[in-house]
């Protein structure tokens, strides 16, 4: 079902950067074994090396290859608990193909407890290569990252994105979205022209994108649209690039909250991990699979409203306040209904803030203090937009 249809490759430095072995040698075990340890990746200034740990198993007959990549933000750590428990001795009997997970993609972040690195303090899952600007590999003069030499977290990121672009089959990239967040799946648009592959291309990518997000048994919910997903710099997150650049089908999993690791959640992640496993023809039985000390084997996380969804930010305030919410994450929500109330210092209601589509509601915005524009929720909200997609044209 799955076929690697399209590939594109990658000059990854350019204009003098120098950066030596560019790929991360993730080992091969033998047949039927696993192997765990770390892959250096950069030299530190204070001495000795910033290290990724990697979990490999192989299983004893030829199969697709899976990656499970966790914690490019530091402090979204039940993905992480996720990458480590999928892999263990009993899945090893009936597993065909080959699994790599790398729990801590960002060690610094997770030595920090914080989302970012201190490479740099940009996003670091905004630093992968970038799709939409593919053509600059046949003119080093256009590459999107202009004369300066690549950044620290950049560096780490696009070795990463070399060693799964040649490896993969498909990619699964755990998170967790915010304080009391509802699990869900993110389904990115596939991106067509610009030098990246052509409509037909797209859409047969994106149909292989649709058995998957539906496979892994949390509620799916698209991207932003086109315009809006380059303006975030998304097709450069770890999902966005797999799909777009290498052409691997690819997930963004949201396991909740951040900063500790959610127990229910962190049982649906390796469940979803098990029944792509099985859509893949890597597993037979998802459930015979499931670590014994997770519990059962939980069934699929049913979207709280039936229908197409995208991702939305807001509503968002209009008269500055502090937020009273009217909802939690998993409601129902019409437009219309009340999202927040806003309330003075003293108490006494300002405004409300009302929803501006229908949908439901992803996670409420931690914190009270509401200033102009603050967005008070993330919503699900009913999108009629396409699978697919063209990059925005340079200005």
């Amino acid at each position: 079902m799955f076929v690697r249809q399209y590939k594109v490759g990658v000059i990854l430095f350019m204009t003098g950067a120098v950066c030596r072995d560019m790929s991360l040698a993730v080992p091969e075990p033998e047949p039927g074994t696993i192997e765990r340890g770390c892959l250096d990746v950069t030299t530190l200034p204070t001495g000795g090396t910033e290290v990724v740990p990697y979990i490999v198993a192989n299983g004893a007959t030829d199969g697709p290859t899976l990656w499970i990549t966790g914690t490019i933000h530091g402090n979204e750590v039940t993905g992480m608990a996720v990458c480590q428990d999928v892999i263990h001795d009993e899945l090893l009997e009936g597993l065909a193909g080959r699994i790599v997970s790398l729990p801590i993609v960002n060690p610094a972040g997770v030595r920090r407890n914080a989302r970012r690195s201190y490479y740099g303090g940009d996003d670091p899952n905004r630093k992968f290569p970038d799709v939409a600007y593919v053509e600059a590999e046949a003119d080093p003069e256009e590459a999107v990252d202009g004369p300066r030499p690549p950044g620290q977290q950049e560096i780490l990121c696009r070795r990463i994105f070399d060693s799964f672009a040649d490896d993969a089959d498909v990619l699964l990239d755990m998170h967790t979205a915010s304080t009391g967040a509802y699990p869900f799946v993110i389904q990115d648009r596939v991106l067509y022209g610009r030098g990246l592959r052509d409509e037909e291309e797209a859409r047969s990518l994106a149909d292989d994108l649709d058995d998957l997000a539906n496979a892994f048994g949390l509620p799916v919910v698209f991207e932003y649209p086109p315009e809006e997903y380059i303006d975030q710099s998304l097709q450069r997150s770890t999902s966005g690039s797999a799909l777009n650049q290498a052409g691997i089908p690819a997930l963004t999993v949201e396991l909740g909250q951040h900063n500790v690791v959610e127990t229910q959640w962190h049982r649906q992640g390796v469940a979803g991990t098990y029944r792509v496993m099985e859509l893949f023809g890597m597993v037979e039985d998802p459930g015979a699979v499931f670590p014994e000390e997770l519990g059962p084997f939980p069934e699929p996380l049913d979207p709280p409203r039936e229908g197409s969804f995208r991702r939305y930010v807001g509503p968002h305030v209009e008269v500055p306040g502090l937020l009273r919410h009217q909802v939690t994450a998993g409601d129902v929500v019409e437009e219309g209904d009340v999202i927040a109330r806003v309330v003075s210092p003293e108490g006494t209601e300002r405004s409300t803030v009302r929803s501006d589509h229908a949908g439901w509601v992803i996670q409420r915005t931690p914190g009270v203090a509401g200033y102009e524009n603050t967005a008070v929720a993330s919503l699900a909200v009913e999108d009629d937009g396409d699978r697919i997609g063209t990059p925005p044209e340079e200005e």
